[in-house]
């Protein structure tokens, strides 16, 4: 990669008595209840268990993977967190151009087609605990952060909820905002521009912990703000809903991959992740945009170049591990756990 309904229909024998959780290590089927439009160029999905059981826990902030046709997989963000939900909900926006999943959610999936998607996961996890909460969403970005202002309210923490929106015609998921409450709207056509991040930051509490998750533009300016402002990293967190960057290499990398015994070159505008795929050697991943981390490879000698949106500093420091569709080298040549 959060659902502001106030009621949830009973979609039949997923809540019946007697049913155990799905297994959590296994792909889930699931059933569509619900595609509705959310918003401009945006469709709200409803999915419950194709076999009626209950799904597996999700905390505010997780999402999961579809598994789509021709092997695309891709991640989005939960609009609630539950310990035992009988529905996941997501919202997907048409990108244009995409790279095909966006277009075959909103063209072909329909109430009561079947998907398969992996259990939850969360890289973008909820403090419960914070004496305060500050939540800055731009776009699509809003829909993790709207599962976090939903359990925030349950458990009765402190929050203060911004989202912001290009004009008025790009709301999105507005029933869902509206239903949290205490939500800013700031519409940059109304607002005199782009989303005043460093003042959100400077009126939030000193013990506040933040939360930001948007366009890399918005992503960068979070982080900036913040560390000027003396925040410590412990209370800063960020999720992109696209790739933060793409690795941008003035030259070619030499890439040794120490399994296999192969040496490949990988030319500039190429990933490491491509050129290792057109070499024959198999290597996972899901949103090649450096969000997911399902393409994270241990990296044995060299400087890795990080552009993903993953990675603690820490690990970024320690040049251990690196994502291998978006990040590059510093130095000429990585040899890499492949």
């Amino acid at each position: 990669m959060d659902e502001g309904l106030s009621c949830i229909p009973d979609p039949g024998p997923a809540d019946g008595p007697g049913r155990q959780a799905a297994d959590a290590g296994k792909p889930l089927t699931l059933r569509v209840i619900e595609a509705e439009p959310a918003g401009k160029d945006t469709r709200r999905f409803r999915l419950v268990s194709a076999g009626g059981q209950r799904l597996p826990p999700a905390g505010a902030g997780s999402h999961i993977n579809l598994l789509l046709p021709g092997g695309i997989i891709r991640s989005y963000s939960l609009l609630r967190g539950e310990p035992a939900p009988i529905e996941y909900a997501i919202a997907v926006r048409r990108e244009t151009p995409g790279r095909g999943g966006s277009a075959f959610l909103h063209d072909q999936l329909s109430t009561g087609d079947q998907i398969e998607a992996l259990p939850p996961q969360n890289g973008f996890p909820l403090v419960e605990t914070a004496p305060h909460s500050v939540l800055i969403g731009g776009g699509i970005g809003v829909t993790p952060l709207i599962a976090m202002a939903s359990r925030l309210r349950e458990l009765g923490r402190p929050l203060t909820f911004h989202a912001a929106f290009r004009d008025e015609d790009h709301i999105l998921l507005a029933d869902e905002l509206h239903s949290i409450g205490r939500v800013t709207i700031h519409l940059d056509s109304r607002d005199g521009g782009p989303f005043p991040i460093a003042a959100a930051i400077a009126s939030a509490p000193a013990d506040a912990h933040l939360y930001c998750c948007g366009p890399a533009a918005m992503i960068d300016a979070f982080i900036a703000s913040a560390r000027e402002q003396g925040r410590h990293e412990s209370v800063l967190h960020h999720e992109y809903f696209a790739g933060a960057r793409a690795a941008l290499q003035e030259g070619s990398i030499i890439v040794e991959l120490a399994r296999t015994g192969r040496t490949i070159i990988v030319p500039p505008g190429k990933s490491i992740l491509e050129a290792v795929r057109e070499a024959g050697v198999p290597a996972s991943s899901s949103c090649e945009q450096g969000t997911c981390g399902a393409c994270e490879t241990k990296v044995l000698a060299g400087v890795p170049d990080h552009f993903d949106a993953v990675l603690s500093p820490a690990d970024r420091k320690s040049g251990k591990t690196m994502m291998i569709c978006c990040s590059g080298a510093l130095t000429e040549r990585l040899v890499l756990d492949l």
